[in-house]
């Protein structure tokens, strides 16, 4: 079984990859800002944004959405929940419910929002590996004060490496059971129950040895702190990204 491409890193030599993750860190924030502000238009910019981003550090986009489709199975059912339960002008009328122009609208707004912010966090994760990610989130923190900023960045590399583990031990349990024809099975609760019981048990087991694997090993949050390298494409990737934001803002 391959392994999973979503939020799995890998390496390369493209621009994405080599500029400087504080500069990253902080796009990604500013854009996952921005997102949450756009609206039709802008929505419509961020995604064939993302979708060019995507295309040029050759990340596995359609790959990646067959792994992630029970979370744009979720993002349908908020625009369907939407257009059933915002009222306006009425578009269709059936066995009781009604489907307005206002509540499609609506959800399609907010299902655009999610799946920015999805497929931005993916490429982020595609393009920065975990130790990046601790380095920068340390930087982040340090001129706060009353934060332990070296045990949070370890928190948060941990968990970014987590998810292609957990991912990759849920398509290993799935795969399991439907080999034992479990996918004949049509109550989805059962299914749910199945998958969800022996997937948290191997979650739990690996935290577990990853806790003894560092205490084996004297790991020791407090260490030297990191050197972070420039590409020189820095400033560029500042100045488009905040002219980014104003456009997602204002339009």
């Amino acid at each position: 079984m391959t392994a999973p491409q979503a939020f799995s890193y890998r390496f390369g030599q493209t621009w994405l990859h080599q500029l400087d993750v504080r500069c990253k860190f902080i796009l990604l924030c500013l854009f996952s800002l921005g997102t949450l502000m756009a609206h039709g238009i802008s929505i419509s910019i961020g995604i064939g944004l993302l979708f060019w981003l995507a295309r040029t550090v050759r990340f596995p986009t359609w790959t990646t959405f067959h792994e992630t489709r029970l979370f744009l199975v979720l993002i349908l059912l908020i625009i369907v929940s939407r257009a059933f339960s915002v009222p306006g002008n009425i578009l269709y009328t059936g066995f009781g419910l009604k489907i307005t122009t206002e509540g499609i609208l609506s959800g399609s707004l907010l299902a655009g929002r999610l799946f920015i912010l999805l497929l931005a966090g993916m490429i982020f994760s595609f393009t920065t590996s975990p130790k990046e990610i601790k380095h920068a989130v340390q930087w982040l923190l340090k001129p706060m004060p009353m934060v332990p900023e070296k045990r949070v960045g370890v928190m948060v590399s941990l968990a970014f490496g987590f998810i292609p583990v957990i991912l990759g031990q849920y398509h290993e349990i799935r795969d399991a059971q439907n080999a034992r024809c479990a996918d004949l099975s049509r109550n989805p609760f059962k299914r749910i129950i199945r998958i969800g019981i022996p997937l948290f048990r191997k979650i739990f087991q690996s935290a577990d040895r990853l806790v003894m694997a560092m205490e084996a090993r004297s790991f020791q949050e407090d260490r030297t702190d990191p050197q972070f390298s420039s590409s020189g494409k820095e400033t560029i990737a500042f100045a488009v990204g905040i002219c980014l934001f104003c456009i997602i803002i204002l339009v």
